[in-house]
This record gives C-alpha cells, sequence and structure tokens, in this order.
C-alpha cells in the first residue's frame, strides 16, 4: 500500500514517538544516538516497487557504519582522516589502510581517538555529531541483528539533533559517548539506558523541542522535523501514557493506554483499539480498527490505500499498482513515477512517458537519471545540473574526501566545500519548526 513519510528512525536519539510505527532515529540522537535516513518512504516504495506498507520503515535510514576498509585512489584511509577518524574508522577501518598505499585509516583513527584532526585542533560540532550517530545506529542495528550498512546514513539530522537550544552535549563528549556506546549492552538500549555521556537537556517537561537532547526528560514528543514537539515526562512499562505531557522510554508504546513492549499481534477490524499500534499495517484506528480505502475509493484522508492499491492522482482513488509493461501511475505524495513491487519506471516523473520495467543495476559512472536505473554499492547517484534532470552513479566519498571533479559525490548528509566533503553545520531544524 502507498505510505507516508517514514518520519525519523534509525536514530533513536531524534526524537520520542515519530511516524506510525514509532521511528527510532530522532530520539536516538538527542538520547544517545543520531538520526537515519532522510527520504521518506513513499519516495523510496515509488522508485524500487518494494515492499510498501502504511509505516515507513526507520526513516533516518539506521545505517550507520563505522567507516570505510580502504581508501581513495591516494591511499589515504578515508574513513580514518581527521578529526572524525577514531570513532567512524576506529574499530572497523583502522588497520585495513588504503587500497594502494596502505596508508590512512590506521593513522588515522589513531589521531582520531584523541578527539583531535590531522590539524592538531578539535573536532566540530557537525563531526562529533556524525561520529555519534554512527556509532549509535550501528550499536541499535548490532543488537537488533539488523544492516548498519557504511557511510553516515544515521546522520540526516545533525548537527541539529544534538546542539539544539537546551542541549548541553559538547562535541569532545559526543566522541568519548561514541565510544561509550560500542560497549553499551543490547538489554539497556531496549531500555533506553543510555550511558552517563548521555547528558540530558535543559527544557522542563511542556516546553517547545524537537529533539530529545534538548530535553530535561530526554523525550521530545513530535510527529515529524517539521512539526514542534514538546518535552515530556518519561513512563515505564505497564504505567499509564494517556496524558499528552507522557511518553514511554525505551522500545515500549503507548498502547491501549498503558506503556508495552509492542507485540504486533495486530486486532482484527472491527476490534477496539485506542492506538494505531494496535491495527495491522491495512488498517487504521477510529476507535476501533477500519480497513484503509479498497479499489475505486477515496484516498484523500490517508494517501494511503490497502496492499496492492496505491492513491492516484489527481483524483486520490485507489488504483492497482501497475505491473510490468503497464504505463507508470502518478500517486498523490510523490514526486516518483509508481510501479508495483520489483519493478521501476523508465521515465523520470510522473508527468513523462513511461512503462514499468525490471530494476537494471548500472555501472558507477552511468546514468540513474530514471527511476529503473539503480547505482551499484559504493556509488551514489549524483545530478550533473541545478536542475538534477540528469544524474551519474559517482563514487560515494566520505568525511575529508574529494568530490565535485565528476567522479565523486559526497555521501549524504556531507556537503562538498573547496572540492572536498565537510559536515554540515547548524541548520536551524529546531527553530524553523518551533518558530513562533
Amino acid at each position: 500500500m502507498s505510505s507516508g513519510r517514514a518520519g525519523i528512525g534509525g536514530f533513536r536519539e531524534y526524537n520520542g514517538s515519530v511516524g506510525r510505527r514509532r521511528s527510532y532515529w530522532l530520539l536516538a540522537l538527542a538520547l544517545a544516538p543520531v538520526g537515519c535516513g532522510s527520504s521518506s518512504a513513499a519516495e523510496d516504495r515509488a522508485e524500487t516497487g518494494a515492499g510498501g506498507s502504511s509505516s515507513g520503515g526507520a526513516g533516518f535510514g539506521g545505517e550507520a557504519g563505522g567507516g570505510r576498509a580502504g581508501a581513495s585512489s591516494s591511499g589515504q584511509g578515508g574513513a580514518g582522516s581527521g578529526a572524525f577518524a577514531g570513532t567512524m574508522g576506529g574499530s572497523d577501518a583502522a588497520g585495513d589502510g588504503g587500497s594502494n598505499t596502505g596508508g590512512g585509516a590506521g593513522s588515522g583513527a589513531a589521531s582520531g581517538s584523541s578527539g583531535a584532526g590531522s590539524s592538531g585542533v578539535g573536532p566540530s560540532e557537525a563531526e562529533a555529531c556524525l561520529a555519534y550517530a554512527a556509532a549509535s545506529c550501528k550499536r541499535r542495528a548490532a543488537c537488533t541483528n539488523s544492516d548498519a550498512g557504511e557511510g553516515y546514513g544515521c546522520a540526516y539530522g545533525c548537527p541539529d539533533v544534538v546542539f539544539a537550544p537546551g542541549s548541553t552535549r559538547t562535541a569532545s563528549a559526543l566522541l568519548e559517548c561514541a565510544q561509550a556506546f560500542e560497549t553499551l549492552p543490547c538489554e539497556d538500549l531496549a531500555a533506553g539506558v543510555y550511558p552517563a555521556c548521555v547528558t540530558p537537556g535543559t527544557r522542563k517537561v511542556g516546553e517547545p523541542c524537537l529533539f530529545s537532547a534538548q530535553c530535561e526528560s530526554l523525550e521530545c514528543k513530535v510527529v515529524d522535523l517539521e512539526t514542534c514537539g514538546t518535552c515530556a515526562r518519561v513512563v515505564g512499562e505497564n504505567e499509564d501514557c494517556t496524558s499528552p505531557d507522557t511518553d514511554c522510554g525505551g522500545d515500549r508504546e503507548c498502547i491501549e493506554g498503558i506503556c508495552q513492549v509492542p507485540t504486533y499481534v495486530y486486532k482484527e477490524l472491527g476490534e477496539t483499539c485506542t492506538s494505531e499500534y494496535e491495527c495491522d499495517t491495512d488498517a487504521y484506528c477510529d476507535g476501533v480498527c477500519v480497513s484503509l480505502p479498497t479499489e475505486n475509493e477515496s484516498c484523500e484522508m490517508f494517501d494511503a490505500c490497502v496492499s496492492g492499491l496505491y492513491c492516484a492522482a489527481p483524483d486520490q482513488l485507489c488504483r492497482p499498482e501497475p505491473v510490468l509493461n503497464e504505463p507508470c501511475g502518478s500517486a498523490v505524495g510523490t514526486s516518483y513515477p509508481w510501479c508495483g513491487p520489483g519493478l521501476a519506471c523508465n521515465a523520470a516523473t510522473p508527468e513523462s512517458s513511461g512503462i514499468c520495467v525490471m530494476v537494471v543495476v548500472v555501472e558507477p559512472g552511468a546514468s540513474c537519471s530514471t527511476p529503473a536505473l539503480r547505482c551499484p554499492s559504493g556509488t551514489i547517484c549524483s545530478c550533473t545540473d541545478d536542475a538534477c534532470v540528469q544524474k551519474f552513479c559517482a563514487q560515494e566519498s566520505l568525511l575529508g574526501e574529494p568530490c565535485g571533479d565528476g567522479v565523486n559525490a559526497c555521501a549524504p548528509p556531507l556537503e562538498c566545500l573547496g572540492g572536498a566533503c565537510r559536515a554540515r553545520s547548524y541548520q536551524g531544524l529546531y527553530e524553523e519548526a518551533c518558530a513562533p
């Protein structure tokens, strides 16, 4: 079925209650880790045609890796360069060295572990946030037997997620905290028990927030990154969570007014419910579990339909997902053309005349200008013009590595400055969401 924005997933510090099945990246970062992933579930679903449920996955991505083994062609280990090396390159990348001369990651990690880059200057807040996000998300992935991946997928909101007004974090403390996460017991992570370095914010219960690091309770109750939230009082398992100023800690959800660990044994249609978490992915809660719209029914309320259908634009009616060799669909809530599971459109936009085809993985440097053309591992689909009409599979560059040369492109959320990938500066996400 069509899905809405995945919210803020992966890095629990990004936020408290986010998304339909509660995403973790926002909460995680402020509490301890950083967030993961930035694209909406609808966009991912429209491009890949795979899966597709009413809830997005971990919106922040959930992939944070601990640094790349190997390096750029110069032999300098990408994961082990600069102030960021000790945490990102540290345990996984250190010692692997560059692909040509064997340098880089090992020596870079050594200098980074002390909290200073090769220049002898301490890490920036942005770099420290990246390291912290990667370490916390990687630990969560290990504890849940999921794939942490590589790069900075968990760091979408950095550095705001740990440095917004009210936060007490510092760059040096975040680097130390990143190391602490490597050995954090999984049972502590699940229960919401974090290392002492995950310091609470200064904002009281009921005060505005966007990230948990801002709150004295380490819990920010928000809907998404565009909507201001409030600092909430954390309640434990089997405690009442009906008050608007409360939120469940750890991996618990507010189910039937009580904080519980979700079992995901969903209720049948027509059964009484008090939370969206109680109903299956083809249903929503309206006092009882109610089916999402079926074929030819209006999907205006949710932009979502039961499995096998999508919310078609512009009439906002549920239609069957296009199959192989059928014209691509145009779905409400996404700019991507829509195809059924396992398929993608051979045209770049819904307005283009395209058909649904099998996805093809192309070679590095080849075009990825349509959803049907996918880049191989280690590359990133990068724009070649300001309008981003033409795109190609560029080599993915990490912090300090080359970019903007027609061959390499920065891994999100890095930006290319002066021919090298740099961490983004403070973005003002909280100020934008919570402006009077």
